[in-house]
């Protein structure tokens, strides 16, 4: 849109126009007021005095804001709210930019606030309604999904929240229906933790039930210990629930103990080899990133239960060893290396002869050479090793994996500034750089400073090495014995509705969940 205002501007300047003005204002002519008024910003940050470019922001300051407003109003006469929003926003962040540079000589008033908010509400009611509409329709995760999106809008946007409850229960029965019952299970869950009363507590348990004794039934210990643990006693009154959970937790349990490490590098670590330092380390990675279903033995307690008149326990019990087979570690020499950075102390300069209209501030560089001699160094080590699990009942070895591991380090040891004429004394960057008076040259000379730090030493390096060798052979463990492959999908399982009262149906939607009834499953 080309504003009259900028007509305007162009009839009333004289000939003899600034140049700084004149080319910012034929950006403006082209209709990109907003490249113009960054024109005139890029001037005033170079110089902050720079009248010139002051006055021709001035001009073009309000038109590049109306701009931004039109697309905004444009975007929400055509029914594109996500966008119109999106355009109010970016108006007033470029407003805000605008009085950072005290070029607002006009009164924006509360139009913009009044504007996007009526946006505001007429995108939340649209992502509403259709959220209504995608759960009517069975399309609960894009109903769902929907009704986010009003709340992103709107917190709290009129009934959403039950609505989405809502939305998740009769997901929940839909999927019961199908067959498909772990999704099922994982949709009354869902809306039992967003609030969702006794009738998804009792259909989720009554789902869940039957999940658990299928897994019990087929050896997956884990995946019933987990379903079984999502039943409420209180929703489902059946006897022989918790002597089954019970056995699915006592069979699900992974018991783990850890040998110390054979040691054949011959490195050791204020006299403790790399193989107890890695063992150890074992030990706690296994304990931090295991689930909930891994204990850690002690030999004794596992020479116990695995002694020949001890009696058959549920679960599994697995020995893990390794060894550190192979380390080493390089320095290079130090290498300095000394940089040149020319920066520039910048001053006015004396004005120029003629009229005083046709004269602009000038700004001239006078050289200024520092030297940066700058120390690096770097270390490099290398380990192997192996890790392997094994069952001491069986013998059975259900993990044999080998180990090698690399890595290097670099740093700045040392970094010295100096003047390039040799002359002695302090050189104060921060002072200098906080007045303006030195360029890019200068940040990049304090930037290299902070980063100067010392190498790890030897000691530090193999640690290093020893609990990344520990940590690699505890991920490979918890991937052989903790990561139970997923079960088989059930067939068709039986599943009673379970009776609840109507009146403790707790969603406050308009429209509360479907009355439950008893299903056939259709399969999967």
């Amino acid at each position: 849109m080309r504003h009259a205002s900028l007509l305007a501007i162009l009839v009333l300047l004289p000939a003899c126009m600034p140049p700084t003005l004149k080319a910012g204002l034929d950006i403006a002519e082209q209709g990109d007021f907003e490249g113009a008024a960054r024109y005139f910003m890029q001037r005033l940050d170079d110089d902050a005095y720079d009248e010139v470019a002051g006055r021709g922001l001035d001009r073009v300051a309000r038109d590049s804001y109306e701009v931004k407003l039109d697309v905004a109003r444009e975007a929400e006469a055509d029914r594109r709210f996500a966008d119109s929003l999106a355009a109010f926003d970016e108006a007033e962040a470029w407003l805000v930019v605008l009085k950072d540079y005290d070029a607002v000589a006009w009164n924006p008033g509360d139009a913009l606030d009044i504007e996007r908010e009526e946006v505001r509400d007429r995108l939340a009611l649209e992502h509403y309604v259709n959220g209504k509409d995608l759960v009517a329709k069975g399309q609960f995760e894009q109903g769902i999904a929907s009704f986010a999106a009003a709340q992103e809008v709107r917190p709290n946007y009129e009934d959403t929240k039950a609505l989405t409850t809502s939305a998740f229960h009769q997901w929940g029965l839909a999927e019961v229906k199908g067959g498909r019952y772990r999704q099922a299970s994982d949709h009354f869950a869902e809306a039992v933790t967003r609030g969702a009363g006794h009738e998804s507590i009792a259909w989720g348990s009554a789902v869940s039930a039957a999940l658990g004794r299928y897994y019990l039934s087929t050896g997956h210990c884990r995946f019933a210990a987990l379903e079984f643990r999502r039943v409420d006693r209180g929703a489902i009154h059946d006897t022989e629930l918790n002597p089954e959970a019970e056995r699915a937790e006592a069979c699900a349990r992974v018991e783990l103990v850890v040998d110390r490490f054979d040691e054949i590098a011959g490195e050791s670590i204020s006299g403790t080899s790399l193989g107890a330092v890695a063992s150890d380390q074992v030990v706690h990675e296994l304990s931090s990133r295991g689930s909930e279903f891994i204990k850690l033995l002690d030999a004794d307690a596992a020479r116990a239960f695995t002694a020949p008149d001890a009696e058959p326990r549920p679960g599994h019990l697995y020995e893990v060893r390794g060894r550190v087979t192979q380390y080493r570690k390089e320095r290079d020499e130090p290498n300095t290396e000394t940089k040149t950075v020319d920066t520039k102390k910048r001053e006015l300069c004396p004005p120029p002869d003629g009229p005083y209209y046709d004269q602009e501030d000038q700004w001239c560089d006078d050289p200024h050479v520092l030297m940066w001699d700058e120390t690096r160094e770097s270390v490099r080590w290398r380990i192997a090793g192996s890790v392997r699990v094994t069952d001491p009942g069986t013998a059975e070895q259900v993990l044999s994996k080998p180990l090698e591991l690399s890595h290097s380090t670099e740093a700045i040891v040392r970094g010295e500034l100096r003047r390039e004429d040799g002359v002695e004394g302090p050189i104060n960057l921060s002072l200098e750089r906080e007045e303006g008076k030195y360029t890019v040259g200068q940040l990049f000379l304090d930037h290299r400073a902070e980063e100067t730090e010392p190498l790890p030493n030897d000691g530090q390096l193999a640690l290093h090495a020893a609990h990344r060798l520990a940590e690699e052979a505890a991920i490979a463990v918890l991937a052989a014995v903790d990561r139970p492959p997923l079960p088989p999908v059930p067939g068709r399982l039986a599943i009673e509705a379970p009776v609840t009262d109507a009146s403790q149906l707790e969603f406050g939607g308009a429209e509360g969940p479907a009355e439950p009834t008893g299903f056939e499953p259709e399969g999967q």
